[in-house]
């Protein structure tokens, strides 16, 4: 039986899936993790998730994993959560970043909740990164989702 660590770095390793067999790999160690449903495991999640992944599909399986959490916690401490690990992102895995925060934007429910926790955030190089984000989805759809990040531009101090 394969430890949690070995169960980590199995689906660290293989998080490009550039062979069926990475795949599986990939798929077995993501849902062995996600069975044991602790919290402790959202940074792993977040550190796999990667833009240059060759199985876009198998990886929103952990997109669902991380968004799992919030049945549990609740939005407010999942969106704290996800702000505490947010250095577990790869460099590579700017797409799913802007993703992760389009769905809570998204979300009318979470939004409110984010929108509260960014005007308290005062940490300058998560609130510069936040503001790279929330820039990135304007640019991503104005119409639709300008008005929600220039609030929270604003809430972060930023003038937009």
């Amino acid at each position: 039986m394969k430890t949690t660590e070995d169960l980590a770095l199995q689906l660290f390793a293989t998080r490009l899936m550039t062979s069926e067999e990475e795949v599986e790999q990939f798929e077995e160690a993501l849902a062995l993790l996600y069975q044991q449903e602790k919290i402790e495991y959202l940074p792993l999640f977040l550190s796999v998730l990667d833009d240059r992944t060759q199985q876009e599909e198998v990886m929103y399986g952990v997109l669902h994993a991380i968004e799992s959490y919030v049945s549990t916690l609740g939005f407010s401490k999942y969106i704290e959560l996800i702000l505490a690990a947010m250095d577990s992102f790869q460099e590579q895995a700017e797409e799913w970043k802007e993703l992760i925060f389009l769905r809570m934007i998204n979300s009318e429910a979470c939004f409110d909740d984010l929108l509260r926790i960014v005007s308290h955030q005062h940490k300058d190089e998560l609130n510069e990164e936040l503001r790279l984000i929330f820039l990135r989805i304007i640019q991503r759809d104005d119409a639709k989702f300008g008005l929600p990040c220039r609030l929270l531009l604003s809430a972060l101090g930023y003038s937009n």
